[in-house]
């Protein structure tokens, strides 16, 4: 028994290094199948069974004809075609294939696939016949058409260059192939297109025109720039859509015009430079003028000179306390735009705190404006003195007094009607107007007018409260701005100004003037009420005298009257005092009491008529007790006390 143990211990070792042939010859089919399930079933002897279970098969073996199946199939075959042809499962077929290409360096698995370096070898002479009729390949598109990953492609390929592949990795794309050849073609068609071109071109036109591929165009163009094998530059980066090409001697011509345009005029206008094919004016003058003291605008770039024209003019008007407009000293192709921002620029800098600017373009003196100042108070005084003669202005004080004590006093069903009213006329007409939302505005002529967007900020501060005073009060305006702004033309200093000039000017002395005026008219109004109330004081002296001495007459004539004893006598005595004296003292009061109201009266002697006709115009407080005497005058005999 123990021979025949050792027998088949030997025969599975044999059987394990597949010399399982040798060893059946030794033994019976039957004996043989038996020894083996014996070994099988107690685990010294692994083998596969195939899918349909009548054969079985040592992983030895499963090895060697996975190895003859890829030699069969020029080196490359999938998995699922290795399970089929071998009838074995699929899980043991990529085990064994996982275990083949471990231990084997020629042998890879890329994808469910088998494939050896011959295979790989093949390819490579592939493409190499390839490469030379067309000078580049992409591994990339290699990749899509033999359905392998681009990094193993890659790998592979690079691993023959030199020795298969007669060619080299592009420097700046290392998944595209070249040859020598093809990159001297290429080099010679990008001279010679470049060599011919004499004007600036976009490289998106010379690629699309002689069939170039950008990035191969970018890096044989810049190379040859570089050894100096092409006169030109390449501007805008690398973007094909972008660049430039420059040549060189169109370079130095542009250069070349630049420079004397400048030196010869002192300004640059960009719209020139772009015309001449500079896609970044800005930049280019930057770059030229790098010492230079350059002003840069938004249509144009000045130099010092021009700038030092606009600033000796400036200092001239400031010296003659005058007004400049600069526009006709620079050069014309500089907008009104840009001079206003150059006059700004110049007076940011804080050396002409005298000047001022409007129209945009005019600048004026400070002093200049004050005198304007100075020029119209005269007239201010006169205009304040004419309205207050009138009694416009104390017409004007008793109004206020009289809407300021309503509103605060008086909040009736009148006055929220009117308000009521207020508010709908408003919002109809801010419907009307396109957005005004219901708030009153003031619109200005603008004929040819030049906006002012270099007021000070402080008047528009200051004028806000006037104007807000001269549209709740239209009679303490001193002028309209018209009447300002014609006035102003007839100054001596503004006979050659433009209009539009005149006009700021009004509009911005006028809150100034109209603060002036209200001012005048409070000063002289207050100086009239004092010199009044004095007047008032004597007129009242000399009332309460002459009063008194009339009824001091009427005494003594009633105590010579009660002398009489006849009745009839005393009777008509009384009532000739009381035509004559008595009438004459009443109308004395009457006369006197419109005086003090302000009720014109033109007569000095009054009859009954005219008299109670006077009375009635007078206020009640007052009106009452004279209307009482009067009354008594005519109709009876009052004795007097």
């Amino acid at each position: 028994m123990a021979e025949e143990w050792d027998e088949i211990k030997k025969l599975a070792a044999d059987l394990q290094r597949a010399q399982l042939g040798g060893a059946v010859q030794k033994l019976s089919e039957a004996n043989c199948i038996e020894i083996i399930n014996c070994l099988v079933n107690s685990g010294q002897l692994k083998v596969i069974y195939t899918t349909d279970g009548k054969e079985y098969l040592t992983h030895k073996q499963l090895e060697r004809e996975l190895d003859d199946e890829l030699y069969v199939a020029q080196g490359r075959i999938s998995l699922s075609d290795l399970a089929t042809n071998l009838n074995v499962d699929y899980s043991h077929v990529e085990y064994q294939a996982q275990q083949l290409a471990k231990h084997d360096s020629n042998v890879h698995l890329v994808l469910g696939q088998l494939i050896n370096s011959k295979y790989l070898d093949d390819v490579a002479d592939q493409l190499n016949e390839k490469l030379q009729v067309v000078g580049t390949l992409s591994i990339s598109t290699l990749a899509k058409d033999y359905n392998l990953p681009s990094e193993f492609l890659s790998e592979e390929i690079i691993k023959r260059l030199g020795k298969f592949i007669e060619g080299f990795q592009d420097e700046h794309d290392p998944k595209v192939i070249l040859t020598p050849a093809y990159i001297s073609r290429y080099r010679a068609r990008i001279r010679g297109v470049l060599t011919g071109i004499s004007m600036p071109m976009p490289v998106s036109l010379i690629v699309k025109e002689f069939g170039f591929e950008g990035r191969m165009f970018f890096n044989l163009a810049e190379e040859m720039i570089r050894d100096n094998t092409i006169k030109g530059s390449i501007t805008g980066g690398r973007q094909v859509g972008k660049a430039t090409y420059v040549p060189a001697n169109y370079a130095k011509a542009q250069n070349d015009w630049i420079e004397n345009f400048f030196l010869q005029n002192g300004y640059l206008e960009y719209d020139a430079l772009s015309r001449l094919g500079i896609s970044d004016p800005k930049s280019t003058i930057k770059r030229k003028f790098v010492n230079d003291n350059i002003t840069f605008l938004r249509s144009c770039c000045i130099g010092e000179n021009v700038r030092n024209i606009a600033e000796i003019q400036i200092e001239e008007a400031l010296a003659s306390q005058v007004f400049v407009d600069i526009i006709p000293h620079l050069p014309s192709v500089i907008s009104q735009e840009d001079v206003s921002s150059l006059l700004t620029e110049i007076l940011s800098s804080g050396k002409y705190d005298n000047a001022q600017i409007f129209c945009e373009t005019i600048v004026v003196s400070k002093i200049f404006v004050s005198d304007l100042y100075e020029l119209f108070k005269p007239e201010v005084s006169d205009r304040a003195g004419k309205f207050i003669a009138t009694g416009k202005y104390a017409a004007y004080l008793k109004t206020r007094s009289g809407n300021d004590k309503f509103d605060m006093s008086e909040m009736g069903e009148d006055k929220k009607s009117k308000d009521k009213e207020e508010r709908r006329n408003k919002a109809a007409q801010g419907k009307a107007g396109g957005g005004a939302q219901g708030r009153e505005t003031k619109t200005k002529s603008s004929k040819g007018k030049k906006g002012n967007k270099n007021k000070k900020a402080a008047f528009n501060d200051d004028s806000d409260d006037e104007n807000v005073v001269a549209k709740k009060s239209p009679a303490l305006e001193f002028m309209t701005l018209d009447d300002l702004s014609n006035k102003l033309g007839t100054v001596t200093t503004l006979n050659d100004a433009p209009e539009e000039l005149n006009e700021e000017l009004a509009s911005f002395i006028q809150p100034t003037l109209n603060k002036t005026y209200e001012e005048s008219l409070n000063s002289l109004y207050q100086t009239k009420m004092t010199s009044s109330m004095q007047s008032k004081r004597r007129n009242f002296q000399d009332f309460q005298d002459k009063i008194i001495a009339m009824v001091e007459t009427i005494r003594l004539f009633e105590k010579g009257v009660e002398c009489f004893d006849d009745e009839k006598v005393k009777g008509n005595f009384q009532k000739y005092l009381l035509k004559t004296l008595g009438h004459d003292l009443v109308n004395e009061c009457v006369l006197y009491a419109c005086q003090e109201n302000e009720v014109s009266s033109d007569k000095q002697e009054l009859n009954v008529d005219q008299r109670n006709k006077l009375i009635g115009q007078l206020p009640k407080d007052v009106a009452q007790p004279l209307a009482n005497l009067s009354k008594k005058m005519s109709g009876g005999c009052p004795r007097l006390s």
